[in-house]
C-alpha cells in the first residue's frame, strides 16, 4: 500500500477518535480507548512491517528537530505511568500508547515519504473524518445547555477544538494555489466554521476568531475578493447561528462564576497550583488529572482547564520543559520555512493552540502532537530542499564595482 493512501486512512481514522467512544459505547468508556488504540497500532504495523519484510530499513529522509522533542516528552509521559496515580491504570496507559503510536507512525511517513507528498492526503482525510464528526454532532441530542454531545464521551468543547483544527486546515487549503480540490476544500471550511459555531465552544470559537481573521485581513497572499468572501460568509454562518447562540449565552451569563464557565475557572486554576506544589517536579503522573483534581460541588473538572498547569500538574516542571520546547523548536522550524503558505499555517496553527492552552488543557496540547509533527515535516522539507539547490544557484561575490572573485 503506498503511503500516500496510507496517509490519508491514519488521519481519517485518527480524525473520527473524537468520536469513537460515543458510537461505540457511550457508558463504557474502555470500549472506546481500546479500539482507537488497536486502529492506530494496526496502521503502524500495516506500514512498517511490509518495509522491514523487504529489508528496505525506516528510510532516510532527515526529520524535524521537533519530532526529538515530541519523543523526549512521551518518553517521559511514558515513564510517569510507572507513577501515575491515575485509576484504573488502563486509561492512562491507553491513552498514552494511541499517541506515542500516532507519533512513531507519522516519523515513519516523514523517513520513507517526501513530506510535501504527505501533506494533501493526510489532511484530505482529516477533512472527510471531520464531515463525517459534523454528521454525528448534528444528530446528536446534546445538553440541556443547547450544546451537542454529551459531558463524558463527546464533550462539546472537544468537538469545537476538532472543528477549528479542520476549518484552519480547510481554509488553507482552499485560498492557496496548487493543492486541487477547491470546491471541495471551500465547501469544508465554510462547512466546517459553521459546525464550530454550532458546538457553542466559547474557547474554541474565540481563540479561532482571534488567529484567523488576522490573518485573512492582513495576508497579502489572498486576494480581496476572497477576503471578503470569506468574511461575508462567516457573518452568514453567525447571522443564521445568531438565536441558538443568544439563547445560550443567555444561559451562560445567569451561571457566570460557577465553575463551569470561563470567569469560574479561577477555582480549578487554584487547586491545580495547590496540587502541583506538593509534587513539583515529577507530578502525579500521565493522565492523573481527574484523580487529583476534587470535585467543586457537583462539577467533576477532569483537567486543570490550563495546559501549562496540567503539565505542572501531570509531569512537573519537567513536563512543562518538555512543552516549552516542542513548541520552540516547532516555531523555529515553522520560521525557516521558505513555503510562505506552509509557514503560516504553521504559525497560525501554533498561535491557536497557544491561545486555547491558556483556558483549557488535556494530555496533549490543543493541536494534536501527530499533527504538530506533520506540519513541521512540511516546513522542514521546503527549508531542506532551500539547502540543496541554493549551491548551485550561488551569485559570485563581487569584490569590486563590476569586478568578480572568480578569474
Amino acid at each position: 500500500m503506498r503511503a500516500r493512501t496510507l496517509a490519508f486512512w491514519f488521519w481519517l481514522f485518527s480524525g473520527l477518535r473524537v468520536i469513537a467512544p460515543f458510537l461505540l459505547n457511550p457508558t463504557n468508556p474502555k470500549i472506546g480507548i481500546a479500539f482507537n488504540a488497536l486502529v492506530a497500532t494496526f496502521i503502524f504495523f500495516l506500514l512498517l512491517l511490509p518495509r522491514l519484510v523487504r529489508g528496505m530499513g525506516l528510510g532516510h529522509r532527515s526529520l524535524p528537530g521537533t519530532a526529538k522533542w515530541i519523543v523526549v516528552y512521551l518518553a517521559w509521559c511514558g515513564l510517569s505511568l510507572s507513577w501515575t496515580v491515575s485509576r484504573p491504570w488502563f486509561f492512562a496507559f491507553g491513552y498514552w500508547m494511541v499517541l506515542a503510536v500516532d507519533v512513531a507512525t507519522v516519523i515513519v511517513l516523514l523517513r520513507t515519504t517526501d513530506s510535501t507528498v504527505l501533506a494533501a492526503p493526510s489532511f484530505k482525510g482529516f477533512a472527510v473524518a471531520s464531515w463525517l464528526v459534523g454528521l454525528v454532532t448534528l444528530i446528536t441530542p446534546g445538553s440541556d445547555y443547547l450544546r451537542p454531545g454529551e459531558e463524558g464521551v463527546l464533550h462539546p468543547n472537544a468537538l469545537g477544538n476538532h472543528f477549528a483544527i479542520a476549518a484552519i486546515i480547510a481554509y488553507f487549503f482552499a485560498v492557496s494555489p496548487g493543492h486541487g480540490r477547491r470546491l471541495f476544500w471551500r465547501l469544508s471550511a465554510v462547512a466546517f466554521t459553521t459546525l464550530l459555531l454550532f458546538t457553542l465552544s466559547k474557547g474554541a470559537i474565540l481563540v479561532f476568531s482571534l488567529v484567523l481573521v488576522p490573518y485573512v485581513l492582513l495576508s497579502p497572499h489572498i486576494r480581496l475578493r476572497t477576503k471578503l468572501v470569506s468574511l461575508t460568509v462567516s457573518g452568514m454562518a453567525g447571522a443564521i447561528l445568531y438565536p441558538r447562540i443568544a439563547e445560550y449565552m443567555t444561559i451562560y451569563a445567569e451561571k457566570t462564576g460557577s465553575v463551569e464557565t470561563l470567569t469560574g475557572r479561577t477555582a480549578i486554576w487554584l487547586e491545580a497550583v495547590e496540587s502541583s506544589l506538593s509534587r513539583p517536579f515529577a507530578g502525579y503522573g500521565f493522565y492523573s488529572s481527574k484523580i487529583v483534581l476534587e470535585s467543586i460541588g457537583t462539577f467533576a473538572p477532569g483537567h486543570a482547564h490550563n495546559e501549562w498547569l496540567q503539565l505542572w500538574l501531570t509531569l512537573g516542571l519537567v513536563g512543562v520543559f518538555c512543552g516549552v520546547a516542542v513548541y520552540a523548536s516547532f516555531c523555529r522550524t515553522a520560521l525557516k520555512s521558505t513555503n510562505s503558505t506552509v509557514k503560516s499555517l504553521c504559525i497560525v496553527m501554533l498561535c491557536y493552540s497557544l491561545l486555547r492552552g491558556i483556558i483549557e488543557g488535556g494530555n496533549e496540547p490543543s493541536v494534536p502532537l501527530a499533527m504538530l509533527l506533520l506540519l513541521s515535516g512540511w516546513a522542514n522539507e521546503s527549508q531542506t530542499r532551500l539547502s540543496l539547490v541554493s549551491p548551485s544557484h550561488a551569485v559570485p561575490e563581487q569584490v569590486g564595482p563590476g569586478r568578480s572573485s572568480l578569474r
